[in-house]
């Protein structure tokens, strides 16, 4: 009996002892309290950009807050990146950027300048100054005469940029010594023509124009006088097929004592004409080939009619032969295929 009380003694102890840890006095300990992460590092700074004058960069975004911990207050956003420094490009190497100028020839600076003879000073289309020689003028010019500097006068009405035909289908050095070098304004090119021995050759004025031709320039080449037109019309037209033509002016017989020699040919004439043609009728002897250098073409006023003399810039005055200084007007020829 007495073991079966002091069982029972001894379970109530226990129980009460549970029961007194449960009190409401007593407090359950808490976790320990801990703060949000902080927000993250400062933002990035700005790129930096190259630039002629150096632009900085752009301010970096600021940090996101940090996310609130268990219990804790959230964490302070980062504050903004610094922006970047900007750099001056010319502090670094150049940098190759694929244009490469490609220099114009000294024509086309002449061209581009609207000048024609002496040495002419500018700046080329690359940007670099230079001084060219745009040519010489070829009697009766003068570089400069009327007024304008560089500039050669009287005014040669046939330069480049005209419609050029001739008889021969095809010149035998088309490149070096073609058609083209009859109307380029210098004496020191030539026609070279191996499969006749009197060709013609016509030019048009560009654009429709029209002039009313009185006085013309021939020029002989740089060797063979066998070769240098001898006889020949002056012939004009406003055919546009340039079908038909009217003979202005007839020589005979003429003769260049010298080479690159310069002879000037005046007539009468008021109509102004698209188109002239120098038909040659005989050269100096050779059985099958002709050439010459340069023909001019001028509209100004004459009152006597010249005799073909030599230019008085040329070395040496030639000995012609006996001339035909007589103009014939107002003939009207037509073109024969061959002749």
């Amino acid at each position: 009996m007495r073991h079966i009380i002091w069982v029972a003694l001894s379970l109530g102890s226990i129980s009460m002892g549970a029961l007194t840890a449960c009190t409401a006095d007593d407090e359950i300990p808490t976790p320990p309290v801990r703060d949000g992460s902080g927000g993250s590092s400062q933002g990035t700074g700005g790129s930096l950009v190259d630039a002629s004058a150096g632009k900085g960069g752009s301010s970096g975004s600021a940090g996101r807050a940090g996310s609130a911990g268990t219990g804790g207050s959230s964490g302070y956003a980062g504050s903004s990146g610094a922006a970047g420094a900007g750099q001056d490009m010319d502090a670094g190497p150049d940098v190759f950027d694929g244009f490469v100028c490609e220099p114009e020839t000294n024509q086309q600076f002449c061209a581009r300048q609207q000048k024609n003879c002496d040495n002419v000073s500018g700046v080329t289309n690359c940007g670099t100054s230079s001084t060219i020689t745009c040519g010489t003028c070829l009697g009766p010019q003068t570089c400069g005469g009327g007024g304008t500097a560089n500039v050669c006068f009287p005014i040669n009405r046939a330069v480049p940029g005209g419609t050029i035909t001739a008889s021969v289908a095809t010149d035998t050095k088309p490149t070096t010594e073609g058609r083209q070098n009859v109307f380029d304004n210098d004496a020191h090119t030539k026609w070279y023509v191996n499969v006749a021995a009197t060709p013609w050759i016509a030019y048009q004025f560009p654009g429709g124009a029209t002039y009313a031709i009185t006085t013309y320039t021939v020029s002989s080449a740089n060797d063979m006088p066998t070769r240098d037109p001898k006889s020949w019309r002056l012939e004009a037209t406003n055919d546009p097929n340039l079908a038909n033509w009217t003979v202005l002016d007839t020589r005979t017989d003429e003769l260049f004592a010298n080479r690159y020699q310069t002879n000037t040919y005046a007539f009468a004439n008021t109509t102004a004409y698209a188109a002239y043609r120098f038909f040659v009728t005989a050269n100096n002897g050779s059985a099958t080939q002709f050439q010459m250098s340069e023909l001019q073409l001028f509209d100004i006023p004459v009152s006597t009619p010249e005799a073909g003399a030599p230019d008085a810039s040329d070395a040496a005055t030639p000995t012609d032969g006996a001339e035909d200084a007589t103009s014939t007007s107002d003939v009207v020829v037509s073109d024969v295929p061959g002749q």
